[in-house]
């Protein structure tokens, strides 16, 4: 009975960390894209969605942080755990912003155990408020 036990033991002890190291080829990193509009007119409030995918999201293996950096700064940073989990496998978050100027999005996602599939990033164009009223007034030809 002591060798029996004794076995399970080693045995469970060499498995163990496989369960923990998966091969970098089943790995699966969280990715991220994004849903924004190509243009914007200034003082204009624009939604900015961003859409994260991970298999699994259980509490050992997570989605453990989205951010969202507009002009090379992060505006806004999305954080989860073992306990505070995303609420699914695919899981959208917004974010609201007014444009003042164009915008450089990035946007990425990380995996607690594997890291990031990407950043994904999107340009938002952002007239003037005078141009846009400009070429919306009808020409006197």
């Amino acid at each position: 009975m002591r060798k029996t036990r004794t076995m399970l033991l080693l045995l469970c002890a060499a498995f163990m960390p496989a369960m923990f190291f998966v091969p970098q080829a089943a790995a699966n990193e969280s990715a991220v894209e994004i849903e924004a509009p190509a243009e914007a007119v200034a003082a204009e409030q624009v939604t900015i969605v961003l859409n994260v995918s991970h298999e699994g999201n259980n509490f050992i293996h997570h989605t453990e942080w989205v951010e969202l950096r507009i002009n090379g700064e992060t505006a806004k940073r999305w954080e989860y755990s073992m306990f505070g989990k995303p609420p699914g496998e695919k899981f959208s978050v917004s974010f609201s912003y007014t444009a003042e100027e164009s915008l450089e999005l990035e946007a990425e996602a990380s995996c607690n155990l594997h890291g990031s599939r990407n950043v994904a990033e999107q340009t938002i164009t952002v007239e003037s408020a005078a141009s846009s009223e400009q070429s919306a007034e009808p020409s006197g030809e």
